[in-house]
């Protein structure tokens, strides 16, 4: 298995790697039809986005993930865990309100969170600081999400799917420790609500959260006094944990398999978290950056508000003026890719 990892990693990087179908006989997804297309190309020949994914995918089988369930980047996990677990210990700043302030609070630490990716730092983990500084926000429809969860709080969404919120994950650590604080304070908020988890089906991108991931953040919190209520909330059915395939395959949003798409649309809001996530709503595809967002998610369910938070770590951006391009330009040249620019952005 090291072998064929290191032969798969110089084939990466000199482009010979070839691309070859993958069956579901590991015990995971199949890959034929995603590969059908792709068979004997070279890494080089393929859309990124498919690569990106068709290579944690192998992964799994080479190191007989599916047989085990050992995750080849626990380490990582591990490591990134206790530095923000560290971080938290250190903060002493508390908000706990139901105005839109305290609201908003927490969602800058989900968002901000997302900074901290093992797989942009090659399993280097780093700590962080949160931060508010609204320079760094290149679009901000906060005030439009906090208005749709006051919305959930009516009759008229009482007790149906409609009024689930789902938080589709992304990385593990500090990214993830911020997102289950978010979500104890909405539970805790907004009454009325139930959260919805969406989690990976095998490990990805690194450090992508897991099932079984979730859970040893809300215990590592337990253990510092943080988001205490969220076990009771799993056990009372408020807060429950999901995974798809469709998460770890190279599919856009709009190809959702018909079980996913009946499930998320059935919501009365979608939070997507991070880069992956983003490129997945808008088809990984180079858009013009004043490309309006409402444009491209037009396939996306009228009934199903939708809120992308994201910080910019791919040259994949809609939904932007050219006085905010021009500005983001001035203040660093690498607006796209260094993770220093954060998004929330909203679709009703």
């Amino acid at each position: 298995t090291p072998l064929m990892i290191k032969v798969a990693a110089k084939g990466l990087a000199d482009g010979t790697f070839t691309i070859t179908s993958i069956n579901s006989s590991d015990g995971g997804p199949c890959w034929i039809e995603y590969c059908r297309a792709n068979c004997g190309k070279t890494a080089y020949e393929v859309d990124w986005w498919f690569l990106e994914n068709y290579v944690y995918r192998a992964l799994m089988n080479w190191v007989d993930y599916f047989q085990t369930s050992l995750d080849p980047f626990q380490s990582h996990k591990r490591q990134s865990i206790e530095i923000g677990i560290k971080q938290l210990r250190q903060s002493n700043v508390h908000v706990d309100g139901k105005d839109y302030d305290s609201f908003y609070f927490h969602l800058l630490g989900c968002l901000w969170g997302n900074r901290a990716d093992l797989s942009i730092s090659a399993g280097k983990v780093g700590g962080h600081n949160l931060e508010t500084d609204a320079h760094s926000l290149l679009v901000d429809d906060s005030k439009q999400v906090y208005q749709k969860l006051l919305q959930l709080q009516t009759p008229q969404f009482e007790g149906g799917s409609s009024s689930v919120v789902t938080i589709i994950l992304d990385n593990c650590g500090t990214e993830l420790l911020y997102d289950l604080i978010f979500v104890e304070y909405l539970l805790r908020t907004f009454p009325k609500i139930s959260i919805c988890l969406h989690c990976k089906s095998h490990p990805v991108f690194v450090s992508d959260a897991l099932k079984v991931d979730v859970m040893t953040h809300i215990d590592e919190l337990k253990t510092i006094g943080k988001a205490g209520s969220l076990s009771e909330y799993c056990d009372s059915g408020r807060l429950s944990l999901s995974e798809h395939d469709f998460y770890t395959s190279p599919l856009s949003f709009w190809e959702m398999p018909e079980d996913l798409k009946a499930s998320l649309f059935n919501y009365g809001l979608v939070i997507t978290k991070g880069d992956a996530n983003y490129r997945r709503l808008v088809g990984d595809g180079l858009w013009p950056h004043s490309t309006k967002f409402q444009h491209v998610l037009s396939y996306w369910n009228k009934s199903t508000s939708l809120l992308a938070v994201r910080t910019c770590k791919a040259p994949v951006v809609i939904g932007l003026d050219y006085k905010i391009q021009d500005k983001a330009k001035a203040i660093d040249s690498k607006w796209l890719v260094n993770g220093k620019f954060g998004m929330l952005q909203f679709k009703k």
